[in-house]
């Protein structure tokens, strides 16, 4: 009998040990299964994260006063700035001197503060203090940006300071605040889009935007320099939207094109500008040209007046009375009589082509004294 019973006992402690294994081996296969439909959800989650719903601001593109957020402080005058790097400056004389010069027939100065990787051209005092950072006791190229600002401001001119984003809006707020006690009257922000604008990104700079307000210790008009590689692509249009909605004003740029010809740049702006007329009055846009040739600047300014387009910006110190205002580049140009609705790989039409011009001529911006024949 006692053989029975031990053998009874054994078994008993076999079951009860297969169970352990069993139990542990099924939790293990639901945390294994979770795991993975957990992994499954965030991955959807990220892919369709363009596809996440936003409520766009209403914005009547038939009403050109209908400013594309509540916090738009929009200026009434037209826009015609020349635009600085004060690198290229050895001492404070100059630059006012430079100044000067421009404020004869601009009233905006657009200061140039990054280099083309991005990295200020200068050291900041107050990203300095904020990072716990010794600053230099020398500070040329800051000392010039604020004489440049300075001498700008005596000549009641607008101040402009050019900035990529580094999406910080902590930090940034910090050296724009700095920007603003120079002198400075607005902030133009250059993101690196690509060649379109995706959700995340114009989420992000709306974001970034918001935050960076909050933080001002005075009034600064803080806008977006967008392609118009961007612009002219429809399925840009919604995230454009997205932008605007927290921007005081937006700029289009139309890049330089290596050895272009006068003609050419002329055509190109002029089609271009064709296909997005509307957004100047939806987006109280300006344009900014950032060529060196004074030749193609002017084909490319003359294509913008000649569309009543005259809140322009250049970011070079050329004069207008070195530019050519021909009418050849007309002449040599097919002539658009109605702005067409440019089509797109995804079959939509740009919903802000064509418009009404509102803007009031080109010699209204610059001295009588000077042609722009």
């Amino acid at each position: 009998m006692s053989y029975y019973r031990r053998n009874r006992s054994g078994t008993s402690r076999t079951k009860k040990i297969f169970v352990r294994i069993l139990f542990v081996l099924v939790m293990a296969l639901i945390i294994t299964v979770l795991s993975v439909l957990l992994g499954i959800y965030l991955r959807h989650k990220v892919e369709n994260a363009e596809a996440m719903e936003y409520e766009y601001p209403e914005v009547d593109v038939s009403d050109p006063t209908n400013p594309p957020a509540d916090h738009v402080n929009l200026k009434s005058d037209t826009v015609f700035g020349a635009g600085l790097n004060v690198t290229n400056f050895n001492s404070e004389d100059e630059i006012v001197l430079s100044i000067n010069t421009l404020a004869q027939y601009y009233d905006t100065l657009t200061l140039t503060l990054a280099d083309a990787s991005g990295k200020l051209i200068y050291t900041s005092p107050a990203l300095c203090s904020a990072l716990r950072m010794s600053a230099p006791d020398s500070n040329p190229v800051f000392d010039l940006i604020v004489s440049a600002a300075t001498a700008g401001q005596a000549k009641n001119m607008r101040i402009c300071g050019l900035l990529p984003p580094t999406y910080d809006a902590k930090l940034d707020s910090v050296l724009i605040n700095e920007l603003i006690e120079a002198g400075f009257d607005e902030i133009l922000f250059i993101p690196d889009f690509g060649e379109s604008i995706n959700y995340l990104h114009a989420n992000q700079i709306r974001t970034y935007l918001t935050d960076c307000r909050e933080s001002l210790i005075d009034s600064c008009s803080l806008g977006v320099m967008i392609s118009s590689v961007n612009f002219l692509r429809s399925a840009d249009a919604k995230h454009i939207q997205m932008i605007a909605s927290a921007s005081d004003f937006l700029a289009v740029s139309f890049e330089p094109k290596k050895n272009q010809s006068t003609t050419d740049a002329y055509r190109t702006v002029t089609s271009e500008i064709s296909s997005i007329l509307g957004s100047f009055s939806v987006y109280h846009m300006r344009v900014i040209l950032s060529d060196s040739s004074s030749d193609v600047l002017s084909a490319k300014i003359k294509a913008c007046t000649d569309k009543d387009i005259t809140s322009i910006c250049i970011t070079s110190p050329v004069l207008p009375t070195e530019m050519i205002f021909s009418d050849e580049y007309q002449a040599n140009s097919p002539s658009v009589t109605d702005p067409p609705q440019t089509k797109h790989e995804t079959g939509e039409t740009n919903p802000y082509s064509g418009g009404s011009t509102l803007y009031p001529s080109y010699k209204d911006a610059v001295p009588e004294s000077v042609s722009t024949d």
